[in-house]
């Protein structure tokens, strides 16, 4: 029907939806089909009805099916037709959008209750260990006769709001209140068309022994049971009722004597709500009911003092049932307590009972027929025994179209119980052999395990006799339902699970009553239930509310919303006037109303409903970004009623969709559309006032889009440090909105931003302090490097060469055509070439970004003061900073020696070999000696920055190398990193002579000596490329002739031609002194290699004399001729010193 009606015209669609004279097919789809428990609610909410006189509030599709089906038509009637869709535009927005409805403010939200199954059951929610609770309330409630006498009882009930008083009252009334709950709880389980119900107000009056009830604390389900039988039946007694209870459940005792020495015999009777029957040492139910009614014999001592002969004889002390009850409760006594241990324990052991059971030869009646002896009716008349008696019980099957369900709290599901082995498996206990894991095979295994799970409490129903059964001496019983009810967590052993497992403990239920508790389609209260009016009324009100809220947050009615966009998108796209695919019908103004109440409907449910509910629900919400996007695009009148009313008209949207939401994906879309909107509005022209009202601006040129970007930046002054968790998405907005193009970057210069956030960045008082994280702050550092390279700072730049103009930036922003957006405003300079605080934090917060490179580079372009400043901190991060964190500054260093400006060489010079004046600082060279003794590691990536550096930089090579400082420098570092790297054949333990593990990095290891690495080889191999050999000797001689020179002009009191001090002359003699200290070592290491290499040789021949004919000395000969051979080796290569070690000594 749906392709029928969509290819119909505008006009025909008309007629057939909404038009007065039409069909009028829209409002019958929304009230009768899909939405009648809506329509209800709202007629309610307008006081033009009342819930109990309206019976019809269950729509006519009610699978999915049905309703998707139902939501496709409504698409179609709506497709390029105006008047259907304001029709159903207005339809929805009173029902679910009004004044009247409240938006949903909880956020990833799911509804928290479904809807009951059909033909199915009402569960009870578990409050967190009130699962006996549930057993015992849903057995109580499938018993018919108790359940309707409690449900139309008056007079215990007077308003609904009873429930919730939970004031001191007497003892009768607390009996009362509980009455009232228990009523409450029987006609929702009836009626209700949720999935469960929650018994707060029961939760809230009933105690247990006179003590409120712990819902976190699990107790015996035949405890509970019995204490909410006698609080009803008092509760009853005080309204003047039948004890409905007792009355069905309750039976009799015979507590009988019979003496065997004379005829006389005694009985008393006791009543009785549960059998307790013992299951220790017994298997099934049979032979407990042997044991309950055998008796014991007193004699001797203990005989019995026979009040008729007056004299003590031989009795038999039995007791049997003398009444049956309606409703016969077993109890299988499976708990106890062990005294010695103080604890509860629970007995897990196989006990089985049968579907049908012959309750006579456990009676009075039936023993006595048993025993062959005559007793006498009420009318003194002999008669033998079990003849004539009514209480006579046995069981047959259930009927064949009943089947058994689950009852577990709020799930309730068939479940199948016909089956021996499946009851046998989930009722009886015992043993079975399943997988458990092994944690000392670490593997799983087979074992025998207890079965924690079985039955706790059986319930049978007493058929009563016909007149045929009577005459035949046969009565039948059946087997009405068998329950697995909860067993405290307080009477467990330390083996048994605690709510879990009561959890999984099975009711078993017969719903042979169950025709009598589903009401017809139409109705929400069944005709054969009755209750008091005011529960009744309690009942409708939930469920219409239920209903009503079940239409809006299924994922049919999401699908709906989505199709809404959907269907007429083509309308607003570029040319769609002109496209003969179109409707030509339709005129521009008919398109943008189209568009406009398309967008007003979806949006109205995004911000209210759509994007508070979770992913499961709403699906993808870049979905729902793309589906709207284009008629933000394209229509510019959707836009700035979009920003009207559902931005400006909240004060709190921002900061709600943007901090506040906790879902990620959400503050994301709401990011993007914010940024889309503000580009787009950017060049809507100057707004009216009407539009942003919220936020009033002196300046009466400003567009939306100016408004948008300073709602965004009035976040700072508050919301932002109050959600500092959630402020990726914030920072991302500038830095998105920065990358649309240079009008949206000098928008936001001139906005302040960047003065605003170099001022966030510093953390400075005028804003409220924020808890960044480092992502965080690493995007407000993007957003003020995008800015600031927008900015001309050539006023801060001079050439190193005399009256040269300084070379143009290459690293301001690409994008810009040899223009920048404006010259750095005042502010921003200030704080960025004159402020070394915040040179020093950025480059300590954010060292391992590339916009931190960019910034950096673009800023010291030329600018030797700026460039200083960075160099210091860089060499000072790169000497004191630990290792793991040492490679970003290394990085950094060498993106800003590769600068081609004029003072690439300054720059060189100082980072090699340091600084001097107030702001001394040593360079690498110094940082490598420093490092040599302790911190090897420090030292090697040090020489392979420099080594990086000569690769692609031949000017320092040029400088290094013509420098007899810093080339003596050079040398003597790649001499200790070759020593250490010799010293070190393997990285690991030196006591074995191979290699048993994978070296590990000298970047990310954590020791302080160096690893003989393949990297550290390839890295000595570079660096040995450029210190050629033939300059050694020539450049140690002149710096000792220099230092000789320097020592007789010192000693002469004059200062040396070369210019030389005496901080230099220092300085070279420290020099002379530490090379002399290298050389002893080095002779020192020779005496001990030639000690070594003697008693090698010693021990080498002692094991040749000693074992000339066994193979294993040859390979041990082998071994050490090995070690003579490289012991040789590293002789030679000590001896082989540079040449300035042979001058020097």
């Amino acid at each position: 029907m749906k392709e029928l009606v969509l290819f119909q015209s505008s006009d025909k669609k008309h007629y057939i939806g909404s038009a007065p004279t039409g069909h009028n097919l829209i409002k019958e789809l929304v009230d009768d089909f899909i939405f009648t428990a809506s329509k209800v609610m709202l007629q309610c909410e307008k006081n033009q009805g009342d819930a109990q006189h309206l019976d019809h509030t269950s729509s006519i599709c009610s699978s999915p099916q049905t309703i998707q089906a139902a939501f496709e038509l409504l698409i179609s009637l709506i497709t390029e037709c105006l008047p259907n869709l304001k029709a159903l535009s207005e339809m929805l927005t009173a029902m679910f959008y009004s004044n009247i409805e409240t938006p949903l403010l909880e956020w990833e939200y799911i509804p928290p209750i479904g809807a009951k199954p059909l033909n199915g059951f009402v569960g009870l929610k578990n409050a967190g260990a009130t699962c006996y609770m549930n057993s015992v309330l849903q057995q109580l409630f499938m018993i018919e006769p108790i359940r309707d006498y409690i449900l139309c009882v008056e007079g215990a009930v007077d308003d609904q709001l009873d429930i919730d008083d939970v004031e001191e009252k007497p003892e009768y009334e607390v009996h009362t209140a509980v009455l009232k709950c228990v009523q409450y709880i029987f006609a929702h389980l009836a009626c209700s068309k949720m999935q469960f119900y929650v018994p707060k107000g029961f939760w809230k009056h009933f105690k247990l022994q006179g003590e409120p009830v712990n819902l976190r604390e699990q107790h015996d389900a035949l405890e509970f049971f019995n204490s909410l039988v006698d609080s009803l039946d008092e509760a009853l007694k005080a309204l003047e009722l039948v004890p409905i209870v007792s009355k069905v459940l309750g039976g009799s005792f015979a507590d009988q004597k019979i003496c065997r020495d004379c005829p006389h015999r005694y009985s008393r009777e006791e009543s009785f709500t549960v059998l307790n029957i013992d299951i220790r040492n017994q298997q099934n139910l049979l032979e407990s009911l042997e044991q309950y009614v055998k008796g014991d014999l007193l004699e001797g001592g203990n005989a019995y003092h026979c009040e008729k002969c007056n004299k003590k004889v031989d009795t038999v002390k039995r007791l049997c049932i003398k009444k049956l009850p309606p409703i016969l409760a077993i109890q299988l006594k499976r708990f106890d307590y062990d005294w010695e241990r103080e604890c509860a324990i629970k007995f897990n052991d196989y006990f089985e009972f049968p579907r049908q059971i012959d309750m006579m030869p456990y009676t009075v009646t039936g023993l006595a027929k048993a025993e062959g002896e005559w007793i006498l009716d009420d009318n003194d008349n002999a008669q033998p025994g079990g003849e004539g008696s009514a209480d006579d019980e046995n069981t047959n099957n259930k009927d064949n179209d009943e089947r058994w369900y689950k009852f577990d709290d709020g799930d309730v599901s068939p479940f199948k119980m016909d089956d021996d082995e499946e009851m046998k498996t989930h009722c009886f206990g015992g043993e079975y052999v399943g997988e458990v894991f092994d944690n000392i095979l670490k593997r799983m295994k087979f074992s025998r395990q207890k079965r924690w799970w079985n039955a706790y409490i059986l319930f049978y129903e007493k058929i009563v006799p016909n007149e045929i059964s009577k005459q035949a001496q046969q009565s039948q019983a059946q087997l009405l339902q068998s329950q697995l009810a909860s067993s405290s967590c307080s009477i467990s052993d330390g083996n048994e699970k605690n709510d879990d497992d009561v959890k999984q403990q099975l009711l078993l239920l017969s719903p042979q009553t169950s025709n009598k508790l589903f009401p017809d389609i139409k109705s929400d209260i069944p005709k054969t239930i009755k209750m008091p009016k005011v529960i009744e009324q309690c009942v409708r009100r939930q469920n219409i509310r239920f209903l009503h809220n079940r239409n809006q947050f299924s994922p049919e009615y999401f699908r709906f919303m989505r199709g809404i966009l959907h269907c007429n998108i083509k309308l607003v796209l570029p040319g769609a006037l002109n496209n003969h695919q179109h409707n030509t019908n339709l005129s521009a103004q008919e398109i943008d109303e189209i568009a406009m109440c398309s967008t007003q409907l979806v949006v109205k449910f995004l911000f209210n409903i759509g994007f508070h509910t979770k992913k499961s629900l709403r699906g993808p919400a870049n979905e729902w970004l793309e589906a709207i996007l284009p008629y933000f695009r394209n229509v510019r009148s959707i836009r700035n009623w979009f920003i009207q009313n559902i931005l400006f008209n909240r004060p709190t949207r921002f900061a709600e969709f943007m901090l506040e939401c906790p879902s990620t994906e959400i503050r994301n879309v709401f990011m993007r559309m914010m940024v889309y909107l503000a580009h787009f509005s950017r060049q809507d022209g100057p707004c009216s006032p009407s539009i942003t009202p919220l936020y009033p601006s002196q300046e009466s040129n400003m567009t939306s889009s100016d408004h948008i970007l300073r709602a965004m930046l009035s976040l700072l002054k508050k919301e932002v440090s109050e959600h500092s968790r959630h402020l990726p998405q914030y920072f991302q907005f500038f830095i998105m909105y920065a990358n649309l193009g240079i009008p949206e970057r000098h928008q936001l210069i001139n906005l302040g931003v960047p003065e605003l956030f170099l001022i966030v960045a510093m953390d400075e008082s005028k804003i409220p302090s924020i808890k960044y994280q480092s992502t965080e702050l690493t995007k407000v550092y993007a957003v003020i490097s995008v800015l600031v390279r927008c900015c001309d700072v050539s006023a801060f730049c001079s050439s190193s060469l005399q009256n040269k103009a300084p070379l143009p930036n290459p690293h301001k922003d690409q994008s810009m055509n040899n223009k920048y957006v404006a010259v750095i405003q005042p502010a921003v300079a200030d704080i960025l070439f004159k402020n070394i605080p915040f040179i020093k934090k950025l480059i300590v917060d954010c060292n391992n970004y590339d916009e931190t490179n960019r910034l950096l580079k673009f800023c010291s372009w030329e600018n030797p003061t700026f460039s200083s400043t960075v160099l210091s901190e860089l060499l000072w991060q790169i000497a004191y900073v630990s290792l793991y964190e040492l490679r970003p500054y290394l990085d950094i260093l060498l993106h800003m020696l590769f600068l081609e400006d004029s003072w690439q060489t300054h720059r060189i010079h100082n980072s090699l070999k340091g600084f001097g004046g107030l702001d001394e600082r040593g360079g690498l060279f110094d940082t490598i000696q420093m490092s040599r003794s302790q911190n090897h590691k420090r030292a090697y990536q040090c020489i392979k920055m420099i080594v990086t550096l000569f690769a692609k930089c031949a000017l320092s090579v040029d400088l290094v190398l013509n420098n007899n400082e810093m080339r003596y420098k050079w040398i003597n570092s790649v001499e200790w990193l070759q020593d250490e790297l010799d010293r070190r054949p393997y990285s690991n333990n030196t006591q074995y002579p191979y290699n048993w593990s994978q070296t590990q990095s000298n970047e990310t290891s954590n020791g302080y000596f160096l690893e003989r690495t393949n990297s550290a080889q390839m890295t000595l191999k570079k660096a040995l490329e450029y210190c050629p050999d033939d300059v050694e000797q020539e450049d140690n001689m002149l710096i000792m002739e220099e230092s000789e020179n320097n020592s007789r002009s010192v000693d002469n009191g004059e200062t040396s031609q070369d210019g030389v001090d005496e901080e230099k002359l220092e300085q070279l003699q420290n020099q002379l002194k530490q090379l002399n200290i290298q050389q002893s070592t080095s002779v020192e290491n020779i005496i001990d290699n030639e000690t070594r290499i003697s008693s090698s040789s010693s021990s080498l021949n002692n094991n040749n004399n000693s074992n000339n004919n066994n193979s294993n000395s040859n390979m041990s000969n082998n071994s050490n001729n090995n070690s003579i051979n490289n012991n040789n080796n590293i002789i030679n290569k000590q001896l082989s010193l540079p040449v300035q070690k042979q001058f020097l000594q």
